[in-house]
Parts: C-alpha cells; sequence; structure tokens
C-alpha cells in the first residue's frame, strides 16, 4: 500500500540536508499498527514525493523473530559458622557465666519450605554437659538432671544455650532469657535450635549464647564439650 501525507498549511519545508522524522501509526498515538507481509523477505519501501526527494530503506521480515531464554537453578544451601570455639574461662561459684565470643550461624537456601537447623553435643558420650574427663565429673545439660530446660543459679550446676534471630524460629526448648538455658542431647534425635518454613528473601543469622553455672563441689580441673550444629534444607 501507499501512505501519504499531508502537509499542514503551515509548513515549512526544511532546508537542503535536513532530517525529518515522521512517526505512524500507535507511535504517533493512533490506533493502528503498520502489519508486516506475511511471507518472510526483503522489502524495499520507496520514498517520494511531490517535494522532489526521493529515497528507499530496506526491511527483512523473518519467518521467527522471538528467541526463547531457559536457565536452570539447582537447589542450594549455604550455612557458615562465625567461630569454633568459645570460652568461658574460670567458673565462679557464685555466679552464672557467659561465654565468649557468642556464636553467629549464617544460613541460606531456595528450598521453598526453607530450613532446619538441629544441635547435639558430645558431653560425656553419654550424657550432656561440660566433661572433666580426669575427674569423670559432668556439670549436665541443663541441668544435674538433664532436664530440656533450666534456669541456672550461682552456686548449682547447670549449662545449656540460648538462641536468637530476627529471621528464624527458634526452638522453643533454647528461646530464652534472662539466666534460662536449653539443654543439650548426646543420643536420639537432637533438638531443633532454628527453624524457617517458607522461601528465603536473604540469609537469616542466628546468634547462639552459652551459659554455665557450678556449685561449691563442681570437681576441679578442665571441662570441655563439642557442639554440633546440623543445617537441613527442607527440599
Amino acid at each position: 500500500g501507499v501512505v501519504t501525507f499531508l502537509a499542514c498549511a503551515a509548513f515549512n519545508p526544511s532546508g537542503a540536508g535536513a532530517t525529518m522524522n515522521i512517526e505512524y501509526g500507535t507511535a504517533a498515538g493512533g490506533t493502528n499498527r503498520v502489519t508486516n507481509p506475511a511471507v518472510a523477505g526483503n522489502y524495499v519501501i520507496p520514498i517520494a514525493g511531490t517535494f522532489g526527494d526521493t529515497g528507499q530503506f530496506a526491511v527483512v521480515i523473518i519467518a521467527n523473530d522471538q528467541v526463547a531464554v531457559t536457565a536452570t537453578v539447582d537447589p542450594s544451601i549455604t550455612f557458615t559458622i562465625s567461630a569454633n570455639l568459645t570460652a568461658f574461662g574460670t567458673l565462679a561459684v557464685g555466679a552464672v557465666t557467659t561465654s565468649a565470643p557468642n556464636i553467629t550461624l549464617t544460613i541460606g537456601t531456595n528450598s521453598a519450605n526453607g530450613y532446619t537447623i538441629t544441635v547435639k553435643d558430645e558431653g560425656s558420650g553419654v550424657n550432656p554437659g561440660l566433661y572433666n574427663a580426669a575427674a569423670l565429673h559432668i556439670i549436665g545439660s541443663a541441668d544435674a538432671a538433664f532436664s530440656d530446660t533450666s534456669a541456672l543459679v550461682g552456686g548449682t550446676e547447670g549449662y545449656g544455650l540460648q538462641a536468637s534471630s530476627a529471621g528464624a524460629t527458634i526452638g522453643a526448648r533454647f528461646n530464652n532469657g534472662g539466666d534460662t538455658v536449653g539443654g543439650l542431647e548426646v543420643t536420639g534425635a537432637p533438638p531443633t535450635l532454628a527453624s524457617h518454613n517458607t522461601s528465603m528473601g536473604a540469609d537469616h543469622t542466628i546468634t547462639v549464647i552459652h551459659k554455665a553455672a557450678i556449685g561449691s563441689w563442681t570437681s576441679a580441673g578442665s571441662y570441655t564439650d563439642t557442639i554440633t550444629y546440623i543445617a537441613t534444607g527442607n527440599f
């Protein structure tokens, strides 16, 4: 077809060498579009008129001008621990002591169902707690009865963890304040320290605090424990 443009009465022709841009169809605010030919190929479009100039340009029409883009993202999980040692120093009979430094766990996963972090300890190999192998004595976690939680008091043996996080849900056993701690386990299903059950928009951090108290009868010597954190993506 032929498209004819009519100049308005106020139109002044441009000088030699000038460029004129013409918008047509929807680009000019109209409701009609230029429809490409149905058959692929090269098309030459001439331009001419009573103004005296002539020219032409070419367009290419291809059968398919679309590119499908695909990508695959593998399941992933990242998990880091800020430090591998925290120390109580010398425990005093009349106090509840907090170890230093606190431990920060950082986790990220693309699981639509989030993650679960569980925790267990070495203790004596049979019972959980801070263990003195030379004296065969254990400061039980969370207390001498190996309870799930305990409010520590200076002068009474006990040892355990507290946890906090802005993003994760802290397990009920460890979601405490003050000097109340959650007890650890050596055998059986390890308790949940923190979890999240939906997709994540950013990594979560969990701060773990370790507290301990002793009695006047607590055997002298060196006490140790090894805590293991297990992060699982809920894929």
